[in-house]
């Protein structure tokens, strides 16, 4: 167990392998630092993840707990598992793409760093020849010529947590976090919150607001991250076609049921093969890539889709476990001061909830029938209150007022668009938002505008189906005809 909360004694204190020796980031060396390979003599395979780093003097020494053996003059590898993906069975030679070789010149072992020729299975702290602090943070792991992806991520893994977790106690520099990849701070989320979960002791009151500022720090610097990667990968929905949501049920006071609010998670390119791996053959769910682009745009503006019409409330990195709240990533629109009719109609809300009812393959095992009833019932609820947008094209003169009113002449007509529904009858087709519109085919530049009505309007002449964006995704949206508004919505309406 690391021992997170441990007060560190003096020596510690002196030792720690965390501390920054400049908040600056290490400029590339200009020259290759290695231009002779040579084959490392150890008698035993090699590894160790860099746990911190620390000056002796004028000598940059990086700590970690070495498995194998190895000696001064060795020629090892430099890697990073947290900037591309290192499968378990790979295996990293001196010309792997990314790979970087380097030779030791010093090896000190224990708390007064002795110098030593060999080291095998121990502690230890590692000098190079030639400076290699661009290519090493936290989490780097050096390596034999041949060692496998299995032993290298389980010592990247080792590095972060004992490095940042069990003697740094989390208490992380902006330096440090700065050269840290988006995926080495989800690692280390997924192991710190699992470490919290174990441990009784992470509940106590005495230790709340300790863990809420670290936990706090750790999400805020993933949102620079996410932005900023140049490719992030979601789960798609194939009933729905768009990205899918999480979330959970449980069971409230008197008889009652909760949800908690949706989020997504996103995967970094360095996982992006095993999780591909893992849904391949998977018929609800598919893997897509978000790209930023050249304009660095693309992924903010998923997220912003994502959260404020899809209605998602955050998102997790990897893992199912540090939720990052929407607004912390990509702040939410601001109307202040806007006058209510020129606010666009979104619904997002109504979305997620029409989403997660349309994940659903089946509905056949007591938990699914929970769920299925405890979103529909939610839906429900929220359609009674929500305003959407029917498409419209207009023939005519039409008088516009301050861009907020349309005054209709003699002999001008308007145009809704109406689909053959269920049972003989007419349905209009509305939307939640202006994006799905658009989307639906519905676009500005063809004629089309939107008339935002309420369903207890809509209800009185015709059914009316919500989002039929493609034939592709028939769950995409719903179908809301009257027998189901006069049983399950009505009751709601305001």
């Amino acid at each position: 167990m690391w021992p997170f909360g441990k007060k560190k004694n003096k020596q510690e204190e002196n030792d720690n392998p965390t501390q920054e020796r400049s908040e600056e980031l290490p400029k590339e060396p200009i020259k290759a630092p290695v231009t002779e390979i040579k084959k490392s003599t150890s008698s035993s395979a090699f590894c160790m993840g860099v746990e911190g780093k620390f000056l002796l003097g004028k000598e940059l020494l990086y700590a970690g707990t070495i498995k194998g053996t190895v000696n001064v003059g060795d020629e090892i590898c430099i890697v990073n598992p947290g900037d591309y993906e290192i499968s378990f069975d790979d295996v990293i030679t001196f010309d792997t793409p990314n790979v970087v070789k380097a030779k030791i010149a010093k090896i000190e072992v224990g708390s007064e760093k002795s110098s030593v020729e060999s080291v095998t299975d121990s502690k230890a702290s590692i000098v190079f020849d030639e400076d290699m602090e661009y290519y090493i943070r936290t989490g780097t792991v050096f390596c034999s010529s041949g060692s496998k992806g299995d032993i290298i991520r389980q010592a990247y893994c080792d590095g972060l947590g004992n490095g940042l977790i069990g003697f740094a106690h989390m208490n992380v520099s902006d330096g440090v976090y700065a050269r840290m990849s988006l995926n080495d701070m989800a690692e280390v989320a997924r192991m710190f919150l699992g470490l919290i979960s174990r441990d009784p002791a992470f509940q106590s009151p005495e230790m709340k607001d300790e863990i809420t500022s670290k936990i706090g720090k750790l999400g805020t610097n993933m949102s620079k991250c996410i932005v900023n990667e140049d490719v992030i990968y979601t789960l798609y929905s194939k009933r729905t076609g768009e990205p899918k949501l999480f979330t959970r049920c449980f069971d409230g006071p008197n008889n009652t049921i909760r949800i908690d609010p949706p989020f997504i998670c996103i995967f970094t390119e360095q996982t992006y093969k095993s999780v591909s791996n893992a849904y391949k053959d998977d018929t609800a769910y598919e893997l897509r890539k978000i790209e930023n682009g050249k304009d660095r745009n693309g992924i903010k503006k998923f997220l912003d889709a994502t959260f404020y019409l899809n209605g998602a409330t955050g998102l997790c990195v990897n893992y199912i476990g540090l939720t990052i709240a929407a607004g912390n990533i990509i702040p939410p629109p601001n109307y202040d001061g806007v006058p209510a009719i020129q606010i666009p109609v979104t619904n997002p809300m109504v979305e997620s909830l029409i989403l997660l009812v349309g994940q659903f393959e089946k509905v056949e095992t007591e938990a699914e029938k929970k769920e299925y009833s405890a979103y529909s019932n939610m839906m429900f609820r929220e359609l009674a209150k929500a305003r959407f947008i029917a498409p419209i094209k207009i023939e005519g003169d039409v008088e516009h007022k301050d861009n907020i009113e349309a005054v209709f002449k003699e002999n001008t007509t308007i145009s809704f668009v109406v689909m053959d529904g269920k049972y003989g009858r007419p349905a209009l087709k509305v939307f939640t938002d202006w994006q799905k519109m658009v989307e639906a085919g519905f676009k500005p530049e063809d004629g089309w505008s939107g008339n935002v009505m309420r369903l207890d309007q809509i209800l009185d002449a015709q059914d009316c189906v919500i989002n039929a964006t493609s034939s592709m995704y028939p769950t995409s949206g719903i179908y809301i005809g009257r027998e189901m508004f006069d049983t399950q919505i009505k009751q709601y309406i305001e």
